[in-house]
């Protein structure tokens, strides 16, 4: 974050802080408890460690409407938590409300093989359980003609997501990177062992 800030790219106003009292009052200092705060560990995964803070969170109201898993909480609890304990280093944060776009990366001793910009449209647990994804690929060749006969694709993911609600998608192809024509219909997988092949030879 601070790399990217460096570089002149917006990023969430935050706070690093090492002690339950130091997330206390950058907590503040970013509007606790009139707005949500965020906090989490600057190294972590899949949401682990992730909190809001919200002065609502122990509310009656939230006791009966949230599941027990909810991520919203109070720094009175988290300060009960850590107590003296001694804190990896954590991020304080503004909460941003509204869409989550992530991009996934494959890279090669650092040089990208390919990079994937997706909206996450679904989220449980901190794993996005719907997206909107879009892979491409540039096909190009030397000699005069080039046939692209059969599209296969495979799709990695859990036997309980293909089942419910399954995997959706569809090919397009294009000659510019601009305009694309969509390929057959949608097709929905519901299940893992099946790897659909589109027929381009006709």
């Amino acid at each position: 974050m601070q790399s990217l800030k460096q570089s002149g790219i917006h990023v969430a106003e935050f706070y690093m802080a090492e002690t339950g009292a130091e997330i206390e009052k950058y907590a503040q200092i970013l509007g606790y408890p009139h707005k949500k705060v965020c906090i989490k560990p600057a190294i972590s995964n899949g949401s682990r460690g992730m909190r809001i803070l919200d002065a609502s969170a122990g509310s009656l109201a939230s006791f009966f409407e949230q599941k027990p898993n909810n991520t919203y909480t109070t720094p009175e609890n988290v300060l009960q938590i850590f107590k003296d304990a001694k804190l990896p280093a954590m991020m304080v944060m503004e909460y941003l409300p509204g869409e989550e776009y992530t991009v996934d990366a494959l890279l090669d001793k650092g040089e990208p093989l390919s990079i994937l910009p997706r909206k996450r449209t679904s989220i449980n647990n901190g794993i996005s359980t719907a997206n909107t994804d879009y892979f491409q690929w540039a096909i190009s060749s030397s000699s005069t003609n080039m046939a692209l006969r059969t599209l296969d694709a495979r799709f990695n993911g859990t036997a309980s997501f293909y089942a419910a609600p399954g995997v959706s998608n569809q090919f397009a192809w294009s000659t510019n990177g601009t305009t694309f024509n969509l390929i057959g219909s949608p097709l929905i997988m519901t299940n893992t062992g099946s790897m659909p092949t589109i027929d381009l030879s006709g």
